[in-house]
């Protein structure tokens, strides 16, 4: 039987980085902590090339998948956030906590991406891989974990260092969500339930005055846990409760973690705790 094409939604922003500040790039002169050359010019790095790298890294995937799904890939579909903000900033401003500002090299070459392949407004490119591929059923690429191990469909992991093919289960999906949900995400500064009860939560944040954090609840420790409470939303809201805290903290992580929020029709609508 023949089965049916599908599209390739393939989450860019990475891309962004790696063409202009990623190991793998050599910029001849280019000086990428300074932005650009120094000189009374004002010259700026051409473009061209690292455009061009971006466009090869995109079809290199495509390339990938038509070898792996012989007569099953479509095209491809570049995804990018929103460069102004998304709508888990309004809920928690310390979202994604103190990242590094990128090269002027970073920041243009971004102007050029979003232009080119346009950007859905007050979403992060995830949400939108994750509507097409879990919703859709479209293949999946990207290098975050937390649309591959989070997200149920067929990926390919795009980091240089481990490009694989993977498939998640609906229940791999939703097991790693409620693992995540009290790990939290130091990434995005997405706060993890503490270790001992009584501890407050724990951010991403870099302490600068020598004091330690309380240890935090880690994957192995949330997976022991969920096997004493349940692998439910209940069972997640059971283990918040027994280190202190409630439906509101549980509620903050369930949203800035889940990628289930957002529709093309309806927008952003926030996750909500099922009623009883």
């Amino acid at each position: 039987m023949k089965r049916k094409k599908r599209m390739i939604a393939h989450d860019a922003d990475y891309l962004i980085f790696m063409c202009t500040e990623g190991k793998d790039v050599k910029t001849g002169g280019f000086k990428a902590k300074q932005g650009g050359f120094k000189s009374k010019k004002k010259y700026k790095e051409p473009l061209k090339k690292y455009k061009d790298k971006f466009k090869a890294l995109i079809q290199n995937v495509e390339n990938q998948f038509s070898a792996n799904f012989v007569g099953q890939v479509k095209g491809t579909k570049v995804i990018l956030s929103d460069p102004n903000g998304n709508f888990r900033y309004d809920m928690y401003p310390e979202y994604k906590g103190e990242r590094t500002e990128r090269t002027e090299l970073f920041y243009r070459l971004r102007k050029w991406a979003l232009k080119k392949y346009g950007y859905k407004k007050g979403i992060e490119a995830d949400d939108e891989v994750a509507y097409l591929v879990g919703v859709k059923g479209w293949f999946g690429a990207s290098m975050d974990k937390d649309l591959w191990k989070g997200v149920a469909g067929d990926w390919f992991n795009t980091h240089y260092m481990s490009q694989c093919f993977t498939y998640n289960s609906p229940k791999q999906a939703r097991d790693f969500v409620l693992i995540q949900t009290l790990t939290g995400d130091s990434t995005d500064n997405i706060k993890a339930l503490p270790k001992k009860a009584g501890d407050e939560m724990i951010d991403g944040i870099r302490r600068t005055d020598g004091t330690r954090k309380p240890f935090k609840v880690t994957e192995k420790i949330a997976i022991e846990l969920l096997d004493e409470f349940g692998w439910d939303e209940d069972g997640v809201l059971a283990i918040f409760k027994s280190k202190g805290f409630g439906e509101k903290e549980r509620t903050l992580n369930r949203r800035l973690i889940g990628m289930d929020q957002w529709t093309p029709k309806k927008g952003v609508k926030l996750w909500h705790p099922r009623k009883e």
